[in-house]
This record gives structure tokens, C-alpha cells and sequence, in this order.
């Protein structure tokens, strides 16, 4: 049976009719999502509007992330970690209005601070997702402050952004030993940990393949995503895809034909489970658009 997860899009006024519909089965909560008032209030609202559908909380653990604007002429980037990697160093930004990535050199990194070249013409914004491909990238921690602040909750339903090291499992179970998790995968570290580390968590752990990053995380050979995906699916047969299902009804009226075929792909490959992204959950015309279209897909048997 065919399961999605929408993305519950917290002050959107369309956020009761999307977890009221019958195509959605579970909500996901991204915490990078700005909540004004206490933590704990705001997640037992979301509860309740949830009804008895699970709620997922997705943090955002070691996902290099902005933490402040940053604009030209000014060249510096503050992170949500402090890093460590050889310089000079291509970093990716992604336009979340057409998703074309875009590649900039850093030349010098200090601690959460990387200092751009003089051409670089990009705008940061608060929380937006950055990625730094070398080899020689190390991430000092795994949870932001955030992340631990809704640990403490006692949701228990977790989905890790950046899963690679089997430490990163066993820091969320000293942390909550009812824990429920979903391992986002969106590296090749992250592959590596599917391959040689997932097989003990099997049928305890969820996973996912969160196709934007990890599409991204490909570099330049970015044919990789086939094996990758079918690698994901060999090791969890209940495994989720997400983030770039149905994506171009957010620019179009229509869905594609590239994603029609792709999920199309997805379920031959094994995938019964998908994601919805937060662009495309966040545009009303566009989620109703899509679960009607996933509706039919599924009534017709092509997924």
C-alpha cells in the first residue's frame, strides 16, 4: 500500500485540509520552520490538528544551514556548525524558486565562518541549506540547540537530516530510548552508513532517501543516484523518498511527464512510500494538485 507524508506547512490556513486528506497518512515537521511562543504548546497544537495521524519531527542535526543573512559587498557566511576544511573550497547554494544550484569558492573557513572570494554574488538567507562536497570536510557535532530543545518533548518520532555515523543512532537513543527514527540519507558518507552500518538497525530504523541533498551530494557524477537509490531500497524494502516528488506543480499547473516517470520509476524499483516537499506542501493549489494527482496514480495501479 502506498503511504505519503506531507509536509505540515505550520501557519499556512491550509494546513487542517492537507492533514485531514485522506491521501496523507503521516505529517513531517521541519524544525528549521521559525515557532513563535513556546516549543512545547506549539507541538501539542500540531498534535491535535494532526488527529491520529503520526507526527514526525525532522531535525536538522549536522545539514550545514546559514545561520544570518549575508549580502554583497559582504562575503562572510556564518554556519550552523563549526567546520573544518581544505581551502580553497567550491560550496553549493541552491535557488529554492527554479532549483538551480549554484557553486561559489570559499577561500578561508574559521570555526562556523567561511569567508567567500570577492565574486561571490549570492544572497543568504536565515536556515537556508548549504553544501560543501570535499572529501576533507569534517562537522564538529551532530545536533544544533535546537535539535536537543525538541528532543526534549517526548515526541519520540524523529527523522535525522545527515545520517552517516552509527554514533549519530546511538546519541538519539542516550537522548530518548523510545525513540522512532527515520535516517535521511543525503551524502555518500551517508550511503557508506547504509552499506556498512544500517544492517544492525534493520527493521528498527527507517530509511530515507531525501533526493534533493542527496542528488546534490552526487558532485559530478551525478548518474550515481540510480545505484544510490536502489541501494537504499535493497536495505530497507519499506525505505521513503522524498523532496522531489511532484515538485514542478509548483511553478506549473500540471505535473510534468519527468515527474510522472519518476515516481512511476520509484515504485518499480520497490519505493510505496514518498515525502512531500516543504516548497511544494507550503503552496496550496500546488499539494492539492498533487495528492489528487498521486490519487490517480495510485487508482490506476502505476504506483
Amino acid at each position: 500500500m502506498v503511504e505519503v507524508i506531507a509536509t505540515y506547512p505550520a501557519y499556512a490556513s491550509h494546513r487542517m485540509a492537507l492533514a485531514m486528506h485522506p491521501v496523507v497518512s503521516s505529517l513531517r515537521f521541519n524544525t528549521i520552520e521559525p515557532v513563535f511562543g513556546q516549543k512545547r504548546k506549539f507541538i501539542r497544537k500540531m498534535r491535535e490538528e494532526c488527529g491520529d495521524k503520526r507526527l514526525w519531527l525532522d531535525l536538522k542535526t549536522r545539514q550545514l544551514r546559514s545561520t544570518r543573512v549575508s549580502s554583497l559587498p559582504q562575503s562572510e557566511i556564518t554556519l550552523s556548525h563549526k567546520i573544518s576544511v581544505n581551502t580553497p573550497v567550491a560550496v553549493l547554494f541552491k535557488d529554492r524558486f527554479n532549483g538551480v544550484v549554484f557553486e561559489w569558492m570559499a577561500e578561508e573557513v574559521c570555526g562556523n565562518r567561511i569567508i567567500m572570494r570577492p565574486d561571490f554574488s549570492w544572497v543568504t538567507g536565515a536556515g537556508e541549506a548549504i553544501n560543501i562536497l570535499a572529501p576533507s570536510l569534517e562537522i564538529d557535532g551532530f545536533f544544533t540547540k535546537a535539535d536537543l530543545a525538541y528532543l526534549r518533548l517526548g515526541l519520540h518520532n524523529v527523522m535525522l537530516s545527515f545520517t552517516e555515523l552509527e554514533e549519530d543512532l546511538l546519541q538519539t537513543y542516550s537522548l530518548d530510548p523510545a525513540a522512532n527514527i527515520i535516517a535521511k540519507i543525503e551524502s555518500r558518507r551517508g550511503v557508506s552508513f547504509v552499506e556498512n552500518v544500517y544492517p544492525k538497525y534493520s527493521g528498527r530504523v527507517r530509511l530515507m532517501a531525501a533526493l534533493d541533498d542527496l542528488y546534490i551530494n552526487m558532485g559530478r557524477r551525478k548518474e550515481d543516484i540510480l545505484d544510490v537509490l536502489k541501494i537504499i531500497i535493497g536495505m530497507d524494502p519499506d525505505a521513503i523518498a522524498a523532496s522531489r516528488i511532484l515538485t514542478s506543480l509548483e511553478r506549473e499547473e500540471s505535473p510534468s511527464m519527468q515527474d510522472i516517470v519518476f515516481l512511476a520509476h520509484l515504485r518499480a524499483l520497490g519505493y510505496k512510500r514518498f515525502m512531500l516537499s516543504d516548497g511544494l506542501c507550503a503552496n496550496e493549489r500546488a499539494v492539492f494538485v498533487a495528492l489528487k494527482t498521486l490519487q490517480s496514480l495510485i487508482d490506476k495501479g502505476h504506483i
